[in-house]
C-alpha cells in the first residue's frame, strides 16, 4: 500500500531550503527528476547560449528558479 504524502503549508515550504529543491503542487513537496550528465550538460549549453545574447533579449537567464504558477503550486523549471 502506497504512503500518503504529508502535507505542508505554503509558508513552511516558501521559507525551507530543500537540497536539492523540489516543486510544490498543492500542498505536497515533491522531488524533482534531476537527470543525469547528458541532460546538465545540454542545461549548460542552452544557458551559456542565452546568457551571450542576453544584451538583445534584455533578460535574465536563470537555471533551476521556484516560479509559482498557480496559487498553490510552484515548480522549478531547468532554464
Amino acid at each position: 500500500m502506497p504512503v500518503a504524502a504529508a502535507l505542508v503549508s505554503l509558508e513552511e515550504y516558501l521559507h525551507t531550503s530543500y537540497r536539492p529543491d523540489c516543486d510544490y503542487v498543492d500542498g505536497e513537496v515533491r522531488e524533482r527528476n534531476l537527470g543525469e550528465i547528458e541532460h546538465s550538460s545540454t542545461q549548460a549549453e542552452i544557458v551559456f547560449y542565452l546568457r551571450s545574447r542576453n544584451p538583445a533579449y534584455k533578460r535574465r537567464v536563470l537555471t533551476e528558479q521556484r516560479v509559482q504558477v498557480t496559487i498553490r503550486r510552484f515548480r522549478i523549471p531547468d532554464v
